[in-house]
């Protein structure tokens, strides 16, 4: 399974500054004149920044590398509907992966069978940016430190707006996958360089994909990820 949790960066809110200055000089002996003095009204507005996860987990289920399998490393796309002939990924289950529990069927409601979800949402009044990053390497994850004999552990993100709401990410859209997590290393993917706040253009959808080489170690395997938005 892959938990997610957020962060917020909250800009600094609404600073008014209003300055008024009027004069009146009177002397009943001498009268000088009237005289008034009016300043300026300035209204800054920076907004906040804040980031909502709807549904925050992918579920792949259980299952075990198939040993009839000719490659070294079983794929899990929560943007794939497998048991789907016309797919045929040789990576994919059930060619190199035998799942003993249904794929992607977590209880939540971005998700279907074969298929699932992270649905961010822009929950702030400013337009921000949003990544996420992760702490751990490929071989932490699934191997418990280091693979016995492949290097091939790792973990990638997609990022795109939702069908309804196709203006969301104004610009920074993910190019396809882009890895999170290598064998090796792990570090920050830029989901959205620009997302929107109004209402109906405020959302991207997030799929993971993950390489699972042949050498992985039994066990629940936990990936924590941070998402994080920073107001523009």
């Amino acid at each position: 399974m892959v938990h997610f949790k957020e962060i917020l960066y909250v800009g600094f809110g609404l600073v008014v500054v209003l300055f008024i200055l009027s004069m009146f000089l009177n002397n009943s002996n001498y009268i000088t004149g009237f005289v008034t003095s009016t300043g300026t009204a300035n209204l800054t507005w920076a907004g906040t920044a804040g980031i909502t996860l709807i549904d925050n987990s992918i579920c792949f289920g259980s299952g075990y590398f198939n040993s009839s399998c000719v490659r070294n490393y079983a794929t899990l796309d929560s943007n794939t509907t497998y048991h789907n002939a016309t797919l045929n990924n040789p990576n994919a289950e059930p060619y190199c992966w035998i799942n003993t529990t249904a794929i992607n069927t977590c209880s939540g409601t971005n998700n279907s069978i074969g298929n699932d979800i992270i649905a961010l949402t822009n929950s702030g009044s400013s337009a921000v940016n949003v990544s996420a990053s992760t702490t751990q390497n490929g071989e932490t994850w699934l191997c418990d430190g280091t693979c016995a004999t492949t290097n091939l552990a790792q973990i990638q993100l997609l990022s795109y707006n939702n069908a309804s709401e196709l203006g969301s990410c104004v610009t920074g859209l993910t190019s396809g996958y882009e890895n999170l997590a290598t064998y090796n290393t792990f570090g920050t993917v830029g989901l959205c360089d620009n997302l929107d706040y109004s209402d109906l253009n405020d959302t991207i959808n997030i799929f993971v994909n993950a390489s699972i080489p042949k050498d992985t170690t039994s066990g629940t395997k936990t990936l924590n990820l941070t998402f994080e938005a920073l107001a523009l």
